[in-house]
């Protein structure tokens, strides 16, 4: 009786990983359709000399922009701004966020699972 619950155990497992790294894959996938998200190239991202980072084509860095729209609509939540940017790499984003905000560019107070952010 042991044997059988742990075989039917370690399959509903197996099943549920199987799953689970079949959206990350779907994910992936989409991120690339839409227009090369998590692009390696070193043409794409540009590093400014203050150390900010200059999208190809824009005339702004995206800390610019990010406190642009920080500072159009104070506490609003990270992940609504990752929507605002549809264009940039979440991680690119993340980042350049927690970076702002050690720096002081930018307030982060967490909510929940996801942080309010404010102009410094």
């Amino acid at each position: 009786m042991g044997k059988i619950l742990w075989m039917i155990v370690a399959g509903a497992a197996g099943y549920l990983g199987y799953r689970k790294l079949q959206n990350m894959e779907r994910g992936i996938r989409s991120e690339i359709a839409r227009g090369g998200e998590g692009r390696t190239s070193a043409v794409a991202d540009l590093k400014t000399p203050s150390g900010g980072t200059v999208m190809a084509g824009t005339q702004s860095t995206l800390e610019e922009r990010i406190v642009r729209r920080v500072t159009e609509t104070p506490g609003i939540l990270q992940t609504e701004l990752y929507m605002l940017f549809p264009e940039e790499n979440r991680r690119i984003l993340q980042e350049a966020l927690k970076t702002m905000a050690k720096e002081g560019g930018l307030k982060r107070k967490r909510e929940g699972a996801t942080f309010k952010l404010f102009p410094a």
